[in-house]
């Protein structure tokens, strides 16, 4: 009998390197797998074997506010209704969902009623993203909202994926049941992002790169303000810029009024398989998360990215990153501190030996949590519910 899984994603498969990593590990082991995302430009560069993709009408944007809450709620009753037929055509095993938000969950409502087994991967928890972006502290209504439903959303997952234990620690403290949790990092693609790079420093000039959404919490105006800092002591600075999101116009404008056309080279968004062509460029990389309830427990995937990139990082120091790296493996700053930062890129920039060190120990380090490690805990909790199709 075909093990068939369905995957319902909150971002197109180009955007989501963690779904692309688990339905290509699912594909290798005969599953067959049905993908349900929004859709974009890029969507059929993409070809994983056994696996169909279901794309949207229609893609959503990065707006924000109502329009942003509209988008969701219409993609919501399209994996309802796609879910409900393919569910009734194939009869799946097992349907994992990526969150958030948290209410996208229920969408596979139809296929738990007819058996399947439902693993809530929780990417990015809304109540920590919520009140990162606005000032609802004190809102308390908004709050207790949000949280319902998160415990509603758990309760009705059989299993519930997490990226790091800073997530876990969270909610704990928010009396979340979090006794079917597992953790699986957001490991780097092998395929993708394991390449020998020797670190060696450029005469001509020094690469920096940011990659990832250019939203306000991920920092990118500090990047830009410490690049700006640094280039009054280094001018052979060059900053890449590489994805999309509200801060971009920030990057446009400094790059016209500094008259800086070769200096800052903004790429765009790409897909996740054309990814590792830019960030081989890099000398260094560097993941400015600003200190927000979010990112204080988070830990990007694009660290491990330029990790198995061999290329040294420069990150911020926030907690869910400090669970897993330490200074000997990341240059850290203090969150926010254009200046510190302009420091790190400038000593990186002027010791090839501080830069290989880095290297060294970041790969040491991750070993522990990376793909080829953490895959067989991914797919033993396939195997357990493939095997057990009883609630």
């Amino acid at each position: 009998m075909k093990k068939n899984i369905l995957f319902i994603l909150n971002k197109n498969i180009t955007e989501e390197p963690r779904g692309f990593r688990q339905i290509k590990i699912l594909s290798e082991n005969d599953y067959v797998i049905d993908v349900i995302c929004p859709n974009k430009k890029n969507s059929k560069d993409i070809n994983i074997k056994n696996t169909t993709f279901y794309y949207a009408p229609s893609s959503r944007s990065r707006t924000g506010g109502l329009n942003y809450f509209f988008e969701f709620v219409v993609y919501f009753f399209y994996c309802i209704y796609k879910s409900l037929i393919l569910d009734i055509r194939k009869k799946y095993f097992i349907v994992q969902i990526m969150v958030m938000p948290e209410f996208m969950m229920f969408s596979a409502f139809v296929p738990r009623l007819r058996g399947a087994k439902i693993i809530m991967d929780w990417m990015d928890p809304l109540y920590e993203v919520f009140i990162s972006r606005k000032d609802i502290k004190k809102n308390k209504f908004v709050l207790f909202i949000l949280n319902s439903i998160e415990n509603l959303a758990v309760k009705f997952s059989h299993k519930v994926l997490v990226p790091n234990i800073g997530f876990i620690k969270a909610f704990n403290e928010r009396n979340i049941d979090t006794s079917h949790f597992f953790v699986i990092p957001n490991s780097a693609d092998e395929e993708f992002f394991i390449i020998k790079k020797d670190i060696k420093k450029n005469n001509q000039y020094f690469q920096i790169i940011y990659h990832g959404v250019a939203v306000n919490y991920n920092g990118l105006k500090i990047t830009i303000d410490a690049f700006l800092e640094a280039m009054k002591k280094l001018p052979s600075l060059k900053l890449m810029i590489v994805g999309d999101g509200p801060e971009i116009d920030y990057a446009r404008k400094v790059k016209l009024s500094y008259n800086l056309k070769k200096e800052i080279q903004i790429i765009g968004r790409v897909p996740i398989n054309k990814l590792h062509k830019y960030l081989m460029q890099a000398d260094a990389g560097i993941v400015s998360n600003l200190n927000t309830p979010f990112t204080n427990i988070n830990l990007p995937t694009r660290i491990m990215e330029l990790i198995s990139m061999k290329i040294p990082v420069i990150s911020s120091k926030l907690s869910g990153i400090c669970d897993y790296f330490n200074k000997d493996a990341l240059m850290f700053f203090e969150p926010g501190n254009y200046k510190e930062l302009a420091d790190c890129i400038l000593e990186l920039a002027n010791s090839t030996e501080k830069r290989n060190r880095l290297v060294n120990n970041a790969n040491e380090q991750y070993r522990e949590i990376d793909w080829l490690t953490t895959k067989n805990k991914y797919m033993q909790i396939i195997q357990q519910l493939s095997g057990n199709k009883n609630d």
